[in-house]
């Protein structure tokens, strides 16, 4: 029973959080903070849909993608200014006082900014549904190119390998400037 209560608090600590995290302090806050999720980045997804992907299939890219990062930033914002406030009231500062406003603030950008990283891994539907329509044989074709990819890599590190043996056996350093310098001339 007590560990649903403190669950139940640690819900209710991230909610406030996430609440104070949404009322930025200023318009330029407002803007620094969720400017480039809500104006940017679902442009950008957008825009970069595949080829030949209707325009209500980029809407739903970038909608997508605003769903995702505003929601992220959100979430990991709040988390951050939870952890904030607990390193500041650790630390013994008032509510009231500039430190601990500013440790608070610090917290929640590192929140906002650490959101990036799962956005990576998020499950993106609209935009797999539109490249599964727009490119159906596709995992044949990235299987042939992995494995040319592979080979290319393979003959490269062994291209690398001769190339760093053979630089081994010669006699002497100034032997590579000799055969380099009149190259430089051409």
């Amino acid at each position: 029973m007590a560990w649903t209560r403190r669950f139940a608090n640690l819900g209710g600590e991230l909610l406030q959080g996430i609440r104070d995290s949404a009322k930025p302090a200023n318009k330029i806050d407002a803007a620094i903070r969720f400017g480039p999720d809500v104006l940017m980045w679902p442009a950008m997804a957008a825009i970069s849909a595949p080829e030949g992907s209707t325009g209500m299939e980029r809407a739903g890219i970038g909608m997508e993608d605003l769903a995702l990062g505003l929601g992220s930033s959100l979430l990991f914002g709040g988390a951050g200014r939870m952890a904030g406030r607990r390193m500041a009231a650790r630390r013994g500062f008032a509510p009231e006082s500039d430190a601990y406003k500013e440790l608070e603030g610090m917290a929640t950008t590192v929140g906002d900014l650490s959101a990036a990283v799962p956005q990576m891994f998020a499950p993106r539907p609209v935009l797999n549904s539109t490249i599964s329509r727009l490119y159906p044989d596709q995992p044949q074709e990235r299987q042939e190119s992995r494995e040319e990819t592979e080979a290319r890599e393979a003959e490269e590190g062994l291209a690398n390998a001769m190339f760093m043996g053979g630089s081994l056996l010669l006699p002497r350093a100034s032997a590579l400037d000799d055969v380099i310098s009149p190259l430089a001339l051409l």
